[in-house]
């Protein structure tokens, strides 16, 4: 019997997880499947480390958008507040008032300074207890566009006659009222008013801080275009309202804006109608008032002054106002348009009271239509004597009157040159081409019209200087 280590069973027995490749001796094939095992985790390796970068430089990002954040959130509700705050910082109601139409009482206007103060008061309370309650802070802006000569005139020759002096200390009371109170004279010319007026406010409602716009423009029709403009954005309509005095022209209303009537006692209801008066700015565009009715007690007046006359055996003289009147009227042709003013001469000198007075001249007849005779002239004078400047100038009241109706201190012109027939007539022709300072106003016919002083003279001395 042999030894068991010679037995087949002593032998050790193969794994059967050896590689296929050893059992089968392809050593070269295992390192190269090591090889490639160790390409691939070095690749794992690469792709992990680029992973790492991206997910830290991610979070950095994410840290930074992270912060921009919250300083965006930050400056965002600080803007906010800001805006608020500007918003609603320094609030205020423009007024914006045109004077010739919507006119203050008498009784304002007749307290002169104080009642300028008076009135600037009453209107600040109205508008801040109409458009402005609960609003911390308001302030009224008021701006009273008037051509203030026309008015004087206006109230003057009205029912009620101001003082022109009263109307001019209640606009320096009224500025003086409030610092944002203020009365302009923007002198004759109804667009100065109406441009001023549109453009202030469309300015102010361009401004969120204005918080309403009030306009006082209720007679004329002519701002109604400026309304339509304005309301083409329905936003601005709830912001802007017009103010009433005299009763609110067609025209306006259609446009529905919203109309308040002012105070009783702060604006004058009614319109001045003044008889045979025009103002510069042409005819009142509102509606037509009804035709006054004939007014008897100037005809009692009239028959008074007759009576008086005829018991009283000295006839006073006329004044001079009576004597320019007249004069006026009898040299008018009869032909030729009449102003109210000379109508109401002529009438007076028609009846029989004023035929009781002697005549003061001759009638003057200015030949067909109310002109003079054409002149004859030389350019080559006209253009020498057009040349002539400042205290070198010709007199034309005393080359052409015969006499100066100033002094030689008081006129600047010459009195002393020899003058020759042609210069005479081409001093003529410059003072026909002068224009008269009183423009359709003034009483003579069929003028250039001429510098009002050589009509008048003229006229008294039986030669006018017409066309």
């Amino acid at each position: 019997m042999g030894s068991s280590s010679g037995s087949p069973r002593s032998r050790p027995r193969e794994s059967s997880t050896t590689p296929l490749l050893i059992r089968g001796g392809g050593l070269q094939e295992l390192v190269e499947y090591c090889q490639s095992l160790i390409e691939k985790c070095n690749d794992q390796e690469r792709q992990l480390r680029v992973a790492e970068y991206d997910d830290q430089a991610n979070t950095e990002t994410r840290r930074r958008i992270q912060r921009e954040l919250a300083e965006t959130r930050a400056s965002h509700e600080e803007l906010v507040k800001e805006n608020e705050t500007i918003k609603n910082r320094n609030p205020y109601i423009a007024v914006l008032i045109d004077g010739d139409g919507l006119m203050f009482q008498n009784s304002w206007i007749e307290g002169g300074i104080e009642g300028g103060k008076k009135a600037a008061t009453a209107l600040r309370s109205f508008v801040a207890d109409t458009f402005g309650k609960d609003i911390e802070g308001l302030e009224i802006i008021v701006k009273v566009v008037v051509n203030l000569t026309g008015l004087e005139r206006v109230l003057e020759k009205g029912p009620l006659p101001h003082s022109p002096s009263k109307l001019k200390e209640f606009s320096v009371g009224f500025t003086q009222a409030k610092t944002s109170f203020d009365f302009i004279d923007v002198g004759f010319g109804k667009e100065r008013a109406d441009s001023k007026i549109r453009e202030q406010a469309k300015w102010h409602l361009r401004n969120y801080n204005c918080r309403h716009v009030v306009l006082g423009i209720s007679h004329d029709s002519g701002y109604a275009p400026v309304l339509d403009e304005i309301f083409h954005d329905d936003a601005m309509r709830q912001r802007v309202s017009v103010l009433e005095g005299v009763p609110t022209h067609k025209d306006i209303k259609k446009t529905r804006v919203n109309i308040v009537r002012a105070g009783p006692d702060l604006f004058r209801k009614d319109k001045i109608t003044i008889p045979n008066h025009q103002g510069p700015s042409g005819p009142n565009n509102s509606d037509p008032p009804p035709a006054p009715k004939p007014s008897p007690p100037a005809a009692n007046a009239i028959k008074a002054t007759a009576a008086s006359a005829r018991s009283s055996p000295p006839i006073p003289k006329p004044d001079n106002a009576g004597t320019k009147v007249t004069a006026a009227a009898s040299r008018r042709p009869s032909g030729a348009a009449l102003t109210p003013q000379v109508q109401a001469g002529q009438t007076a000198q028609s009846s029989p009271e004023h035929r009781l007075c002697p005549p003061l001249q001759p009638d003057w007849n200015p030949g067909p239509k109310g002109f003079d005779p054409s002149v004859q002239y030389v350019p080559a004078v006209l253009e020498a004597v057009k040349a002539r400047k400042d205290s070198d100038r010709l007199c034309m009241f005393r080359y052409i009157n015969g006499k100066c109706g100033k002094s030689n201190k008081k006129c600047h012109f010459i009195h002393d040159y020899n003058i020759s027939e042609e210069e005479k007539k081409a001093l003529m022709v410059l003072a026909r081409q002068t224009a008269c300072k009183n423009g359709q106003e003034c009483p003579f016919p069929g003028h250039s019209p001429s510098a009002h002083e050589i009509h008048r003279d003229r006229a008294l001395s039986g030669y006018q200087i017409l066309n």
